[in-house]
């Protein structure tokens, strides 16, 4: 054989392999190439110069140029701590969505461009080798010069610098999650990285800033993105007048729940005092859940959270759902409503200018703490409970198409970790955009226009950050008090309609519709025996006998069982 043969032949299978290997059975997730997803990114990741990009939605005012000055500033920060440059892309939020998915799909395009390109090469190597054209023997063509991108450049100041890279038209790094659709659509089609193993590396020290309930719930088979921290929920608060309590000779001990109100606000109501109204609002028991076909009243629910439930045995068992008189607060707080209100006691749950209640159970964040509490003793009527519409808000994910997930999710940790990087992504550059003011008793900064305007929720963690123009940090210290009195709402993202069980709870629909009208109909005198009497038939009916225990199917309750228990694991 003479030595060309041989060298035809050793191309041949220099050629083929790769195609054989890429049919075999046995090819392991971790021996992938750098670029592979299953490498480890702790041990990939080096410090030569990278360049990744970060995708934001931001508002209409927001310039180019703004955007410029602000990817900059980061870069002074990114590069020097990590090696890395940041490409910032700005998009208007109400096209954000859009780019992003076109994006990808271009990305996918690319890709698959580029493997059709490589295959063709591929096939005319294999035909030249079969053609006896040894590639030492293909007309060379010249270099092109500067063809490498060099490692370094020299400055204006004839100092020798980094050269980062352009991000590639096949990269996507980093961007913003807006929802659980989007993060469930993203990690259920391989779009976005896992995170798990970032988590517990190179991206620990997130777990000290993301408050647990956020990583808790964005666990679906694994965290495939980092929700931006921020107030969880809303409160309902119980305000109780303080000068009326006091004038009335009532404990402000006693008066610390609705229910523990009732005497007072009866008091309050029979002095007939002008301009105090006795009760705020009309309300219902604290963190109710109803199961129902179509989202409304049910006569099956439960609490939604209960905190003081430390037994995961017992805890599993309550969140089966029950009938709604079961659940003693409901009735007690049902029945003490209709007397007050067929008493004149209840008003309509707005607040006038100037306006006095004795009693009232408002909703919102822990800011209103403050605001309340030099009139009002402040209690909480309803923790705050966390949804997947909260904990999704805004999410910082990876893409599978990142030029490197270690890199990415660092800077990702540092947005959520840093107070000066935090700031310039959402406010923009010092003595561009905005000033400091350190005049008064806290500091705070002032906008100088909206050429660059961000949401506080889409740029990282917003307890780093001023809350807003003019307003102290101090701000934030109800809401992150908010973050410590939630909890997660234990049947978010419990699936519990099925094909087997949706006929009995439309059938329950029907019957709640009419239940709560025969409740709203019944007289505070006659409400006692009509509930009495509603409970009865509620335990005799066989649809709800069905889906609490057996007989549709796979029952509502076993499928909470089975989605709560694959949840606490």
């Amino acid at each position: 054989m003479n030595k060309k043969l041989l060298s035809i032949l050793m191309c041949l299978i220099m050629l083929v392999s790769p195609m054989l290997a890429s049919c075999g059975n046995n090819t392991n997730p971790a021996d992938t190439s750098e670029t592979g997803d299953s490498v480890s990114t702790t041990e990939k990741t080096d410090r030569t110069p990278m360049t990744l990009s970060l995708w934001l939605p931001t508002d209409k005012s927001t310039t180019e140029e703004a955007v410029k000055l602000v990817e900059n500033e980061i870069n002074k920060l990114t590069q020097i701590k990590y090696n890395t440059a940041i490409e910032l892309h700005a998009v208007d939020r109400d096209e954000y969505q859009a780019v992003i998915d076109k994006k990808l799909s271009d990305i996918d395009d690319v890709k698959n461009n580029t493997a059709a390109a490589s295959e063709s090469e591929r096939l005319k190597e294999l035909q030249n080798a079969i053609n006896g054209i040894l590639p030492g023997e293909e007309v060379e063509t010249e270099a092109v010069s500067g063809e490498e991108t060099a490692e370094t450049e020299i400055n204006e100041y004839g100092q020798s610098v980094d050269v980062y890279p352009a991000v590639a038209d096949d990269q996507l790094d980093i961007f913003l999650v807006k929802g659980y659709d989007k993060y469930k659509e993203y990690s259920d089609t391989g779009l976005v990285e896992a995170l798990d193993e970032q988590l517990n590396a190179n991206a620990k020290k997130l777990k000290s800033y993301v408050y647990p309930t956020f990583l808790e719930m964005a666990n679906i088979n694994g965290i495939y993105g980092i929700p931006n921290n921020h107030a969880l929920g809303e409160y309902q608060l119980l305000l109780v007048n303080k000068e009326l309590a006091e004038q009335y000779d009532y404990n402000a001990d006693e008066l610390n729940t609705l229910l523990g109100c009732k005497d007072f606000i009866k008091d309050i109501g029979s002095q007939n005092i002008a301009g105090v109204t006795p009760l705020l609002g009309e309300c219902e028991a604290a963190n109710m859940y109803y199961f129902s076909s179509d989202g409304k009243w049910s006569v099956i629910a439960n609490h939604i959270v209960d905190k003081d439930l430390d037994n995961v045995y017992y805890e599993t068992f309550q969140i089966a759902p029950r009938v709604l008189f079961d659940i003693e607060e409901y009735g007690k707080t049902y029945t003490m409503m209709r007397e007050l209100k067929e008493a004149g006691y209840v008003g309509d749950g707005k607040i006038d200018n100037g306006e006095k209640f004795a009693v009232g159970v408002i909703k919102g964040d822990g800011s209103l703490i403050d605001e309340y509490s030099d009139d009002y003793y402040v209690y909480t009527h309803a923790i705050p409970v966390a949804d997947y519409d909260d904990i999704f808000e805004s999410v910082f994910s990876v893409s599978t198409h990142t030029k490197d997930v270690g890199r990415s999710t660092e800077i990702i940790t540092y947005l959520n970790t840093d107070q000066k990087i935090r700031t310039i992504l959402q406010y923009g550059v010092e003595g561009v955009h905005w000033e400091s003011d350190t005049t008064g008793d806290e500091d705070v900064i002032h906008l100088l226009n909206h050429d660059y305007s961000m949401d506080i929720v889409d740029t990282g963690n917003v307890f780093l950050t001023y809350p807003g123009d003019g307003i102290p940090m101090s701000y934030w210290d109800n809401l992150k008090q908010q973050n410590l009195d939630s909890a997660a709402n234990r049947y978010a993202g419990f699936e519990y309609l099925t094909e087997d069980n949706k006929a009995y709870m439309d059938r329950v629909a029907d019957v709640s519709a009419d239940i709560h009208s025969r409740l709203e109909s019944a007289s505070a005198d006659q409400l006692p025996a009509t509930i009495r009497s509603i409970s009865a038939e509620l335990f005799e009916n066989d649809d709800i006998n069905s889906l609490l225990s057996g007989g549709a199917g796979e029952d509502i309750t076993d499928t909470l069982m089975i989605l709560f228990e694959n949840h606490i694991k």
